[in-house]
């Protein structure tokens, strides 16, 4: 073989080796470009479900709220210690109530001096009051309804 024909044959092999280098540069740096694209979409949907999650805790306490509504609507007028239901009123009662309780300490364990968490305080003091006696079922339920009614799901 001649020299000058495989110094051609080097020259024709170092061109297509740098033709192959140029693509695959472009290659990596779509790579590159679709990478962040993926850790963006997926950083995006880790954050999202704080917010969802948030949103479910705060539909569930609404929820919870009726029910222990509903449970206050079938209670006699006023609680009288000694009456013969008096326990499974207090119980039914207490039964309505731990949901709330439950929601709002886990809502509301970094912070309970928010909005909910002082409707939550007055509503469990109104709730101890009826139990004992102390307020009517009309009294409570003036605790109870403006809780209801403030719009904390958004």
């Amino acid at each position: 073989m001649d020299e000058n024909y495989i110094a051609y044959e080097s020259l024709m092999l170092t061109r297509q080796a740098t033709n192959w280098a140029f693509w695959s540069m472009i290659g990596t740096c779509a790579s590159a470009v679709i990478t962040f694209f993926a850790v963006f979409v997926a950083y995006k949907a880790m954050h999202a479900w704080k917010f969802q999650d948030a949103r479910n805790d705060r539909r569930a306490l609404k929820a919870a709220l009726v029910s222990y509504r509903n449970t206050l609507a079938f209670l006699p007028d006023r609680m009288i210690y000694g009456h013969p239901d008096y326990a499974d009123y207090t119980f039914e009662l207490m039964k309505a109530m731990a949901p709330i309780h439950s929601l709002v300490t886990v809502m509301e364990e970094d912070d309970f001096e928010s909005e909910i968490g002082n409707r939550y305080v007055t509503l469990n003091s109104s709730h101890s009051d009826f139990i004992k006696g102390l307020k009517s079922k009309q009294e409570h339920a003036d605790v109870l309804i403006p809780f209801i009614s403030y719009r904390f799901v958004k």
